[in-house]
């Protein structure tokens, strides 16, 4: 169904006819469009929680060591991987060190990473990438 509304709206654009359908047509996309932006509504209490849980996971810090599998916690994952799978801990940093971004819409900027995460490839290789140890918990 999704096909022919596509091929629909691909042909009519294409076209040059401003028959009734066409109109229809245009209409029923626009309205599409604008409830695909519609921004829906903010439960204010459940971001409360949300935010409360995850300032709280995140003041929670464990001793990692070499070896060790780990999995990122609850809500505090920002970035792809390790995510579903686990990962094992295959350094960790005597001091923390930054990512060199300067965009201020990146969230890594003065990230601490501190602890270099194993994780499984496609191909089943380990790859090693630098992460925020807090964000982790024991698997």
């Amino acid at each position: 169904m999704a096909d022919s509304l596509l091929n629909k709206i691909i042909a009519a654009l294409l076209s040059s006819d401003d028959s009734q359908e066409l109109l229809a047509l245009k209409r029923s996309l626009a309205e599409a469009i604008r409830r695909a932006d519609a921004v829906p509504p903010v439960d204010l209490n459940r971001q409360r929680d949300v935010l409360i849980r995850g300032y709280a996971a995140l003041e929670v810090r464990h001793a990692f060591q070499r070896g060790q599998i780990v999995r990122w916690k609850a809500g505090l994952r920002n970035k792809n991987l390790p995510a579903p799978r686990l990962g094992i801990v295959l350094e960790i940093a005597p001091q923390p060190f930054f990512e060199a971004t300067t965009d201020s819409n990146s969230p890594m900027l003065k990230e601490p990473l501190d602890i270099r995460i194993g994780v499984i490839s496609p191909t089943e290789d380990i790859v090693g990438y630098w992460f925020d140890s807090r964000r982790f918990e024991p698997a």
